[in-house]
């Protein structure tokens, strides 16, 4: 008998049907072998015009504007077939603060957040958003995420951002400069790490390198995030 119809009578039976829906949809992930690969920055020329910024995403630049910070440039990030994801990078004065600016669109939706984003030394970062979208990816304790989707001010963002930056120095992970030519290097190393992580910890399978795709276990957790999202 097929596995899936095993699957859906067995839950269907016992738990109904919205649990056989969960059931199948971690099936189809697995199943579905998606993979994800490190990101190459792919930069859009200057007169780029294919990218329509939202309403927020406009307010976005017109703040970093204001906040002194500035453009470093626009880059195709995109890992995953059918899944468009666009970057624009901005610096600040001082160079401690990535601001970026993630525009991503797909059949199915169209969404802006913003992000900012700092190293630490001797090792770790601290990286705060806006997204609203539930995270799957497991990080180590060096390396801090921060979600605040009801804050919608980049003042207030980057604001909660430098709170985060000054109280890693209290205990001596100290922020880094990040000077505009070492972005790149550093948004790749970081990716290919939490890559990297989540293959330590079960959650995907490394196929070749820079490949990687969900494993039964990163399949459970990611339907079961999204079922409660």
């Amino acid at each position: 008998m097929d596995v899936l119809h095993i699957f859906w009578t067995g839950f269907t039976d016992h738990f109904g049907f919205e649990m056989a829906f969960v059931g199948l949809g971690i099936l189809m992930v697995y199943g579905s072998r998606r993979t994800h690969t490190v990101p190459k920055f792919r930069q859009l020329p200057s007169s780029f015009s294919g990218l329509q910024h939202s309403a927020q995403a406009g307010l976005f630049i017109q703040s970093l504007g204001d906040l002194g910070f500035k453009p470093v440039g626009a880059f195709d990030v995109s890992m995953s077939p059918g899944i468009q994801m666009i970057i624009e990078l901005y610096h600040s004065p001082d160079q401690l603060y990535v601001a970026t600016i993630v525009n991503v669109r797909s059949s199915t939706a169209t969404f802006s957040f913003i992000e900012f984003h700092t190293d630490l030394a001797p090792h770790g970062s601290i990286t705060t958003n806006n997204s609203k979208h539930a995270g799957i990816f497991y990080y180590p304790p060096d390396k801090m995420v921060a979600k605040v989707p009801w804050r919608k001010s980049v003042t207030e963002i980057l604001g909660l951002h430098v709170e985060l930056c000054e109280a890693a120095k209290d205990h001596l992970f100290n922020p880094t400069p990040l000077k505009p030519g070492q972005i790149e290097g550093s948004f790749i190393k970081s990716m290919r790490q939490s890559f990297d992580d989540q293959v330590k910890c079960g959650r995907m399978v490394k196929v070749s390198e820079d490949v990687y795709r969900s494993s039964f276990k990163g399949a459970l957790i990611a339907v079961d995030r999204k079922s409660v999202v």
